[in-house]
């Protein structure tokens, strides 16, 4: 994956799991797109680095076919990102894990490698602990995958 830069944002992909967005919040869709790409400041937009100067990584996911419009944006597609950050999070409401987990424990589930044509749903079960000052708590997800049928089959054939 090449990433997700100005143009995408333009073209109609969206951010989903952000404000507006709480516990039983779900989206469902068909995977475009998935890679790893370095996480960005959600201040300041600089690329975030670990102490030790790596890369701090995200995972992130676009979908289409999710049925969501917004109707203030003439060029909405209906695709929507959803980025997917790692971390080890207490539940203060609901259930859950942090997003990387919770597609790294669908993959397992599942045996299904997250790839273009894959149906995914996520949602978000519950909101972490808050884990410093100022901080907004963490949304804790639950992913699901379900693998996408190849090529043509009987049912798509007529007499």
């Amino acid at each position: 994956m090449s990433g997700i830069g100005a143009e995408d944002l333009n073209s109609g992909t969206k951010w989903w799991g952000g404000k507006g967005c709480g516990v039983g919040s779900s989206i469902t869709g068909i995977v475009v797109s998935a890679g790893r790409e370095q996480c960005t400041d959600f201040d300041t937009g600089a690329p975030m680095e670990w102490d030790n100067g790596d890369a701090r990584m995200e995972s992130v996911v676009v979908l289409s076919d999710t049925g969501e419009h917004d109707p203030e944006m003439d060029n909405d597609n209906g695709e929507r990102a959803l980025h997917l950050r790692g971390g080890n999070y207490e539940a203060d409401e609901g259930f859950g894990v942090a997003g990387e987990k919770a597609l790294k424990e669908a993959i397992s589930k599942s045996g299904i490698r997250v790839d273009t044509g894959v149906k995914l749903t996520a949602k978000i079960t519950g909101m972490a602990k808050v884990t410093g000052r100022g901080r907004q708590a963490a949304k804790l997800w639950e992913i699901t995958l379900e693998d996408a049928p190849k090529g043509i089959g009987e049912g798509d054939l007529f007499d």
